[in-house]
């Protein structure tokens, strides 16, 4: 059996807003230039949307077609509006909503964390979530192979690390689709 899978990213930094250049109904529709600014005054958002219960109902909701599953993460943003304990429970609601599985992505540790404990509010968010794509087991990789060899920045994984995650997630998706748990396959 084949599946038509699409992957769209959104990105929402922190409780700073989310915006798109196009419609939720058109966003796999090809875009001139592949959806590509070339130049800043061209950037005339058609979605500006404050908060991640507005972007699943008034955009993720919206497209054709519509998502089976939303991963989404916190990241090292110092705005992180995702250790609001009645946020994460208004997410999962609106997914929970629109027939959406929900799976939280820890946030991968930067080079000077030493634990692979998960902070408080990806853990509450892992067991609200229908999944957990659980990346804690990166704090207990030895420090040398950290520094200058698997990343870029003090944050940033070099490519080939990040292929291993990506790796993990298509492992876990693969696992999903095979248990017929998409609600929208």
């Amino acid at each position: 059996e084949r599946y038509n899978n699409t992957v769209t990213y959104i990105q929402k930094l922190g409780n700073d807003y989310m915006r798109s250049n196009w419609n939720a109904l058109d966003i796999y529709t090809p875009h001139e230039n592949y959806g590509v600014i070339t130049n800043d005054t061209d950037y005339h958002p058609a979605f500006t949307l404050k908060t991640w219960v507005d972007v699943i109902e008034e955009f993720v909701c919206k497209m054709e077609p519509k998502p089976s599953i939303f991963i989404f993460n916190a990241g090292l943003w110092s705005n992180n509006d995702l250790v609001n304990m009645t946020l994460q429970g208004e997410i999962v609601e609106a997914l929970k909503k629109y027939d959406i599985l929900g799976m939280y992505k820890t946030t991968t540790m930067n080079w000077q964390q030493r634990n692979h404990n998960m902070k408080e509010h990806e853990e509450d968010l892992c067991n609200q979530t229908d999944y957990c794509f659980d990346l804690t087991w990166i704090g207990i990789v030895q420090k040398d192979l950290y520094v200058d060899k698997h990343y870029v920045d003090k944050h940033h994984f070099i490519p080939s690390a990040c292929s291993y995650n990506n790796l993990q997630l298509l492992s876990m998706l693969s696992s999903i689709a095979a248990r017929k748990d998409l609600p929208n396959a």
